[in-house]
């Protein structure tokens, strides 16, 4: 109780607008899509209580390919680092990286990384899986409403960890 209520009071009239602000959002992405470029989309999930990590894995998987994510261009709330270098952090983040260990490739990341990639989420944006040729249009579309979105890896033919996370 009382590391909880430190938190608290950490985090007492901090503004998270951005992360209300996205948690608000319905992750329509594909009203913002003509349907030419909707046909491009091969994929798509919500980011939710597996984490970005499980998500992914599951999705390389699936689909049978590895997936290359550079750590550097998924978006991230401001203050995402500061909560779970502060000790925010679920019984998932470790059930999530149980859960994945043995098919994702963490090495090059710091531990406040590895615990963004695991983090769970109740109200997590989209993950798409698009074709290359159409990647940065699809993004510039996006843009319009969700003007986080990134590219933040590829897919490629199936490798030792379905899933490598680069810094």
């Amino acid at each position: 109780w009382t590391r909880t209520r430190t938190h608290r009071r950490r985090s007492r009239g901090r503004s998270w607008p951005g992360a209300i602000q996205s948690m608000s959002m319905l992750n329509n992405c594909i009203d913002f899509l003509t349907p030419e470029l909707a046909s491009f989309i091969h994929a798509a999930t919500d980011i939710t209580g597996f984490g970005l990590s499980g998500h992914m894995m599951q999705l390389a998987n699936a689909s049978r390919v590895s997936l290359k994510i550079r750590m550097s261009s998924i978006p991230l709330f401001s203050k995402t680092r500061f909560c779970l270098e502060h000790g925010f952090i679920t019984k998932a983040h470790r059930t999530n990286r149980e859960y994945t260990e043995k098919q994702i490739e963490v090495s090059s990341l710091d531990k406040i990384s590895e615990l963004i990639i695991h983090d769970p989420q109740t109200s997590g944006g989209m993950l798409l899986s698009v074709d290359s040729k159409k990647s940065s249009e699809i993004l510039n579309a996006l843009r319009v409403q969700f003007k986080s979105a990134e590219i933040i890896g590829e897919a490629q033919s199936s490798q030792v960890y379905q899933v490598k996370f680069e810094s």
